[in-house]
């Protein structure tokens, strides 16, 4: 007894001239092609008495039909996915709609997918009460809508390009079992950059990146009423956790190196965030270095160099993110910039068959056509898009990102694009510039534009 493959182009030649004697009608409510196919099945079948239809619910028996697709399916693609947040779970969603056989499982070693990074500081502000709001799906509602395995708190620990299988760790009981592929696609992400300084790792000090972080901060808000906090770092998520800490009522100090807030801005730009942070009572301490943390009166004393320390409750390191490559480099990977993955065009890293998106790979900079590290989730969904279009035989090229971003401030909101004015930009042409009044002036700068 064996199952026909129904395609709509060649369903009821494939049916007339087949030997088979059992045709299994595979049914789910939300199925369009489903509803279509139904009719022409039972009509077929009633001019074929030896043909039998059997009747299966994908949504009430969807153990029994993955057992029977897997048995229809023996050839199909079958594709690995490393990590289930932004460029992932983008991948993997395209590359069902372009190709309805392929096997497609995603291992994510949290316990969570598909969320936006920027709204976790609103969980911990109040903004967000519901903390099913924080994710756009679940592994339930992935594999109902797109029938992907999605196996969260399973953790890739090793790549075998060699023998195209990865080993993978069950975070949940230790087991480890090893998994083949025809596609690998790596989407680890970034992870909180942590410097090597004295106090790191004290039970105080945070870091906030995933959704296990952002319970874990609001937990001990919560449970020890912290009244003041010091954040290490002044970008993105920096300036948001900032904003929201300080709506809960709490007294925020903002600390880092450089002497402005969001590199990416210009300097007099940024001075408008400056303002408005400060309008709204956050402490700036720019141009200082963290030198390490110490417990001191319950809380935590922040060591500056050459200057006094700064006392607070809690602590959130927030200086940046570093490209999340061990298993590229253990693999054997091309790497670039910090460690992040060198990709072509096409997404494909120096190894075949392995495609690599996200905050962990090495683009071009559209602006500049120089080689660079940007971590937005923009990017990391268009970069899986174009993963899942090549994997499935297009040809989607990825010609660079350009960085635009946009943030919250309290009551502002400031947006960049490009590159600033800081930067140096090799050019040699025409340059019109037009003021507001409509007036235009033209020169010819040969050199550097800035």
């Amino acid at each position: 007894m064996s199952a026909i493959n129904i395609n709509k182009n060649n369903f009821q030649n494939e049916i007339m001239d087949s030997e088979k004697t059992v045709l299994l009608d595979f049914w789910a409510p939300w199925c369009a092609p489903c509803r279509m196919v139904a009719p022409i099945i039972e009509e077929i079948a009633s001019e074929r008495p030896d043909i039998k239809v059997g009747k299966i619910n994908v949504d009430e028996q969807p153990e029994l039909a993955l057992l029977l697709i897997q048995e229809r399916w023996k050839n199909k693609m079958k594709v690995i996915i490393v990590g289930g947040v932004a460029g992932g779970a983008t991948a993997a969603a395209r590359i069902r709609r372009l190709d309805e056989h392929a096997e497609i499982t995603v291992f994510e070693r949290s316990g969570y997918i598909s969320y936006a990074n920027c709204g976790l500081p609103y969980y911990i502000g109040d903004v967000i009460t519901d903390p099913e709001e924080l994710t756009l799906q679940t592994p339930e509602s992935f594999f109902k809508r797109f029938r992907i395995n999605m196996k969260i708190h399973h953790e890739v620990i090793s790549i075998h390009p060699e023998r195209k299988t990865v080993s993978v760790k069950n975070l949940e009981n230790g087991e480890i079992f090893e998994e083949n592929y025809d596609k690998l696609i790596l989407s680890p992400g970034a992870k909180p950059t942590q410097p090597r300084l004295p106090g790191v790792g004290m039970d105080k000090l945070f870091t906030l990146r995933t959704v296990e972080d952002t319970f874990r901060i609001k937990e001990y808000i919560n449970k020890n009423h912290p009244k003041s906090a010091v954040l290490a770092g002044g970008g993105f998520i920096g300036l948001e956790l900032a904003e929201n800490l300080r709506e809960l009522g709490m007294d925020v100090t903002i600390v880092q190196r450089p002497k402005q807030l969001m590199n990416p801005f210009d300097p007099d730009m940024a001075s408008m965030i400056h303002n408005e942070m400060r309008k709204h009572g956050i402490k700036l301490v720019l141009g200082y270095t963290v030198e390490g943390f110490k417990e001191k009166d319950n809380g935590v004393e922040v060591l500056l160099k050459d200057n006094p320390s700064l006392q607070a409750d809690m602590v959130v390191l927030a200086i940046g993110v570093t490209p999340d490559t061990a298993l590229a480099k253990e693999a054997g990977l091309e790497l670039g910039i910090k460690g992040s993955i060198v990709v072509n065009d096409r997404m494909e890293t120096s190894v075949p068959d392995i495609y690599a998106a996200g905050d962990a790979v090495q683009v071009k900079h559209y602006v500049t056509g120089d080689d660079a590290l940007i971590s937005l989730a923009g990017p990391a969904n268009k970069q899986g898009r174009i993963i899942a279009d090549n994997i499935c035989g297009g040809d989607s090229r990825y010609l660079g990102s350009q960085g635009s971003s946009v943030i919250k401030v309290f009551d502002m909101t400031a947006a960049t694009t490009g590159i600033n004015e800081t930067k140096d930009l090799p050019f040699s042409g025409t340059i019109e510039i037009q003021n507001l009044k409509g007036e235009q002036s033209i020169g010819k700068k040969n050199g550097k534009c800035r």
